[in-house]
This record gives C-alpha cells, structure tokens and sequence, in this order.
C-alpha cells in the first residue's frame, strides 16, 4: 500500500523539479551540439520524431530526480519504480515540440510535473528558445520568472482564443465532424505544435482555451499543474491508449460553455 505524502515532503520535490528543469535548460542552450538535431521516425507511430536531443535531455533530467526516490514516468524511457513507496510520481517529457527544435518553426520546451495518484501537484516548463520558465500548483501559484501570472478573463467563447492540435494518434480518415464543429465556436483557433506549451500560453493568459484529445500524459502533466496555479479548471478523462487523455482547460466561465459543446 503507498503511503500518502504530506506536504513537508512536497515542498523539497518542488524545489528538485525546478531546478532540474532550469539545469535542463541552461545545458541545451548552451551546448548545440548538431548531434541533437538528428532525428528519426517512430517505426510504429509514423508521425511520432525521435531526436538525439530528447535523450540528451532525459540523461540529464532523470538522474537528479532518481535521487529523490520518487517513482518516474518520462517519454522515452517510460516507468520507473521509485525506491520509496509514496503515492507520488514525476511525470517528464524531456522535449515537447520535438519538430519545432529540428525546424526552428516553434516552441521546444522541456516539461516536469509532480502528480499525487491522479491529480497534478505542481509542473514546470522550461521554453527553450525564450530562456522562460513557467511554474505553478493548484496551491502555489503560477510564474514565469517569478512574476506571477493568471490565465485569461474571457467569458464568451465567441470571442475566444483556443489553443490545440492534433497528436501523432489522431486518426484523419475518422469522421470528426464534431471536432470541426466544437472549433467553430471560438473566435480563433491556434496549433502550434507543443501541448505543453499551449497549456503555458493559457496559464500567461495568451490564450483562452485548450482542447485535445488522445494526448500523452507526459506532453500535458505539467502544463495542467501550471493552468490550476493560474486560477484555471482543468478536465481530463483517459482514453482507450495507455497513458493518453482527452484533455481541457480553461477559466470557469469558458470551461462552463466548452462541457456541453
């Protein structure tokens, strides 16, 4: 049975997750190696890119969090059974947005969250190309920088802006007329090809919504962490992939007219 972790022991997780996040950064930026742009693509997910940078990052992020005895779920090397037996685990994307860094047509960033069971504790972000790194809890807050941050004010979805995309998993020769169709209800709809990053711009307040469906656990975990610590509402139910979700967010008044769209 895991033991339910109290808060004197979150508080120092919080920390790691931070720095390490930082410490990821700050190593990419200041090592370009052209190694990291070699890529290739998933055998099995012919839309999924693997690049050299992704294990890069991860060799970097997962020892630090290792010492910490927490169990680890991270994109490229999966579960990791931690050595203390808490209800807590660090859900890592060491690359989200891995096509924008081989192109440099987007935001990259590399994405830390710590859950308790089913429910995000707190996340950080780290956006690459801007140095930025975006943090936040349902019960800590939200920052870039240390400046704090609160998601958007809009409370008409006429006259709002939705953040979304489509994951490798998204089937195009399946009908989803009612995918056009919830998108049709928003002022402008923007894809800019990293779910992390998309949840970072709600929590800015940049944008007003997000949707997505059949998204990994690991390219949201920590973005939802930041959208609660922001003053925003999150729902995510699991879908029929292992560790993959149907996933929204907003404010309280636009998340109210998303449900029964």
């Amino acid at each position: 049975m895991n033991i339910k972790a109290e808060n004197y022991q979150i508080e120092p997780l919080i920390e790691t997750i931070k720095k390490t996040t930082i410490n990821a950064g700050d190593y990419i930026a200041s090592n370009l190696n052209p190694d990291f742009y070699k890529f290739k693509f998933d055998k099995n997910l012919k839309k999924e890119v693997k690049a050299k940078a992704d294990a890069y990052l991860e060799g970097k992020i997962l020892p630090q969090l290792m010492d910490t005895g927490i169990s680890i779920l991270s994109e490229e090397a999966g579960y990791t059974e931690g050595t203390k037996n808490l209800d807590l685990m660090f859900i890592v994307d060491p690359l989200d947005g891995t096509f924008n860094f081989l192109k440099g047509s987007g935001p990259s960033v590399i994405s830390v969250a710590l859950w308790q069971r089913n429910i995000p504790i707190f996340g950080a972000i780290y956006d690459i190309n801007k140095k930025h790194l975006i943090f936040g809890g349902k019960n800590y807050g939200a920052f870039i920088n240390n400046k704090e941050i609160q998601i958007s004010h809009c409370n008409r979805l006429s006259k709002a802006v939705l953040f979304t995309g489509f994951p490798v998993r998204f089937d195009f020769n399946k009908g989803n007329d009612k995918f056009w169709s919830f998108c049709q209800e928003f002022a402008k709809v923007r894809m800019i090809g990293s779910a992390a990053a998309s949840l970072a711009n709600v929590a800015m307040g940049y944008a007003d919504a997000y949707f997505e469906e059949n998204i990994m656990i690991w390219d949201i975990a920590a973005g939802l962490a930041i959208v609660e610590g922001a003053g925003g509402v999150i729902e995510f139910e699991e879908n029929q992939d292992k560790y993959s979700l149907d996933v929204m967010a907003a404010n309280k008044k636009i998340m109210k007219q998303m449900r029964i769209l």
